[in-house]
């Protein structure tokens, strides 16, 4: 069984480095927004989601919320030791991916499906928006800066495939100005609007 991990901050810290260009409920909501079509997304593909946060209140449709106040890496490996009885395969993917699609996801899926660890690189091909890993095979998680890398490099030295995913729609993310400045008129209103689910 596959499961899908997506670690959320609490909205009212999320997405920081977008205050110069966007007031704190715009970044609220599109925060909201975000999470709410990707986890809707893959609900829609029959998927089993947990979203990992440090926000208690959280709750997003039709998932299971796992709470924990540890940094990134510690929380994800604590949520999947939680899930590790559930699932054979986890999907750790990042939320904030204005252009993602079913179709991205269920090409994901397909690789969880046969048992392929994958990673998607963002396009500067240094952070990492989704990894999807076989639960047995998971000792370190490398979340954060160069972490496409990390990732890379430790699965080499272990003499383990690693399939690198090259998707332009996944390896979009909206953690800049300049990035928001990429989005179209129509992509930016989607971001922004009220109750997008």
């Amino acid at each position: 069984m596959i499961n899908i991990l997506i670690p959320v901050k609490a909205f009212k810290n999320s997405k920081n480095r977008l205050s110069n260009s966007l007031s704190n409920n715009q970044r609220i909501t599109a925060s909201k927004n975000l999470i709410n079509r990707l986890s809707q997304n893959f609900i829609k593909l029959d998927q089993k989601v947990t979203i990992v946060t440090d926000d208690k209140d959280l709750k997003i449709k039709n998932t299971e919320i796992f709470f924990t106040e540890s940094a990134l890496n510690d929380a994800l490996g604590e949520a999947i030791n939680s899930i590790s009885h559930q699932a054979n395969f986890v999907i750790i993917m990042h939320a904030d991916l204005p252009l993602v699609v079913s179709t991205d996801l269920t090409e994901l899926i397909s690789l969880a499906d046969k048992n392929i660890p994958f990673i998607v690189p963002d396009r500067h091909i240094s952070g990492t928006n989704a990894l999807g890993l076989p639960v047995k095979k998971i000792d370190d998680l490398f979340f954060g800066k160069d972490s496409f890398k990390k990732f890379t490099d430790h699965f080499s030295n272990m003499n383990q495939e690693l399939t690198v995913v090259k998707n332009s729609n996944i390896a979009f993310d909206l953690d800049t100005s300049e990035d928001l400045d990429l989005l179209t008129l129509e992509q930016r209103n989607k971001l922004f609007k009220d109750n997008d689910n």
